[in-house]
């Protein structure tokens, strides 16, 4: 994927692998990866991720969506937005990766959906950023190369008094 001319198609494909799915496969019960990790990763389903909120822009401890408990089911109110996968808008950055604002309202989950042991999930999501972030970077090393040497190749042709551009540097 390093090589790949372009960060879309690398960014696609690393956002449902490595960043969407890594705490199904690291902490999900047997049951959450075979109903939820397996089917993202054959491509049956596309995964997203849903961490920032609405008012807080990047803080991400600025929580204000909450789960309460209600016989073997949590009730989720509140809000995300969900930056890999949710539908596309007019914005800067990575077009590939659509975003939309995602509502809660007293939506009930089964409690054999959490994620690894309960409360931890912050944790396991300031962990998994880690990882995003390498990825991120390495997604993007080879279309920032190509960049750099198309501009180049245009200040050594692109003639300025006589001369490459190139060569009138300030």
């Amino acid at each position: 994927m390093g090589q790949v001319n372009c960060g879309a198609i690398p960014m696609a494909a690393e956002v449902q692998s490595d960043m969407a799915t890594p705490a199904l496969a690291e902490y999900g019960s047997d049951y959450l990866k075979r109903e939820f990790l397996m089917p993202s990763l054959t491509g049956e389903v596309v995964s997203c991720l849903g961490v920032s909120e609405p008012h807080a822009g990047s803080d991400v401890a600025a929580i204000r969506t909450y789960a309460r408990k209600h016989n073997d089911d949590l009730i989720i109110t509140g809000s995300k937005i969900c930056k890999a996968r949710g539908r596309h808008i007019e914005k800067l950055g990575m077009h590939c990766s659509d975003t939309a604002e995602i509502f809660f309202d007293n939506v009930r989950v089964p409690m054999r959906n959490i994620i690894g042991d309960e409360g931890r999930g912050f944790f396991y999501q300031m962990s998994q950023f880690q990882h995003e972030r390498l990825v991120a970077v390495a997604v993007l090393l080879e279309p920032l190369s190509k960049i750099i040497d198309t501009t180049m190749e245009y200040a050594r042709e692109r003639q300025i008094f006589g001369q490459p551009e190139l060569n009138n540097q300030i």
